[in-house]
């Protein structure tokens, strides 16, 4: 199952790659995420650990993200979950941030997930959850990064 998403943002792609990219370890602006952080290097085979409340796709409520592409120049990055719920054999998501002008962006995500057994059969409704959950994500991450701006002290 793919799911693509795409969102023009207000913000400049410098300030949104340092969010998404620079700072890959915090996923705390994201809502439903209690704790974040980086293990080893920014870069290829960095993991994210990120925390959150237990549900139906993790007993734990522990995700780690490995980072299999890293591009500064590109603004682009892709990982991989490692440890996957029962219900989904693999996922990943790559994201690219584009400038489209001084304080406006697209942000492209671009998931991949593989269902295992007898959850292929929900695969639209799950497609439809994932999607409604980037698009929040994509939500939060403009505000995030729209009030950060605005709390910066201007340049001297």
């Amino acid at each position: 199952m793919k799911v693509h998403l795409d969102r023009e943002l207000a913000a400049s792609a410098e300030d949104v790659w340092r969010v998404v990219g620079e700072r890959f370890g915090d996923l705390t602006w994201s809502e439903g995420i209690d704790a974040s952080h980086l293990e080893g290097e920014l870069g290829v085979g960095g993991v994210r650990i990120c925390r959150f409340e237990p549900n139906a796709f993790s007993r734990e409520g522990v995700v780690r993200e490995r980072l299999t592409e890293f591009d500064r120049e590109a603004r682009v990055l892709a990982y991989v979950a490692e440890n996957m719920p029962g219900v989904m054999r693999s996922a990943s998501n790559r994201w690219s941030v584009v400038s489209l002008g001084p304080d406006r962006c697209r942000v492209e995500m671009r998931a991949e997930v593989e269902l295992r057994g007898i959850a292929r059969l929900f695969a639209p409704l799950l497609g439809l959850g994932l999607r409604r959950m980037g698009s929040r994500t994509l939500q939060e991450l403009e505000a995030y990064v729209v009030q950060c701006h605005r709390e910066a002290p201007a340049p001297a």
